[in-house]
């Protein structure tokens, strides 16, 4: 099954520029060309409600606002479309409380870092 990317706007939200710049590879190699990025949860607000990305990839563990902040916040928008954006989280702590208190908070997907590309863990289905 192939996918086209290319109309996809993502948003990488992350305070490691390394990690970023990862992402950002990993996303041009399946075709994404709309990639945003933020350095933390905060800039990752401003950039969400600015440019309305299609989905978020967020760092779990980030200061000064972490991607469970950085959630709350999002789910709590006034603007609808702005809520519901859907949300990857991205941490290297996949401990079951982490990834329950994600769910709790609304993300979509949780992605276990270090990761490859085909090792995205479906919160949904559990594989």
């Amino acid at each position: 099954m192939h996918i086209d990317l290319s109309d996809v706007s993502i948003l990488v939200i992350d305070d490691n520029s390394h990690m970023r710049s990862l992402f950002r590879a990993i996303l041009n190699g399946f075709g994404a060309r709309k990639i945003f990025e933020a350095g933390d949860g905060s800039d990752g607000l401003a950039v969400v409600v600015d440019r309305k990305p299609d989905v978020v990839i967020c760092d779990w563990v980030m200061a000064p606002l972490s991607g469970g902040e950085f959630l709350s916040i999002l789910r709590g928008d006034s603007d609808e479309f702005v809520a519901t954006t859907p949300v990857i989280m991205v941490s290297a702590d996949a401990r079951k409380p982490v990834i329950l208190r994600a769910l709790e908070l609304g993300i979509h997907e949780f992605l276990a870092s270090p990761f490859r590309p085909r090792c995205c863990i479906n919160v949904s289905t559990g594989c």
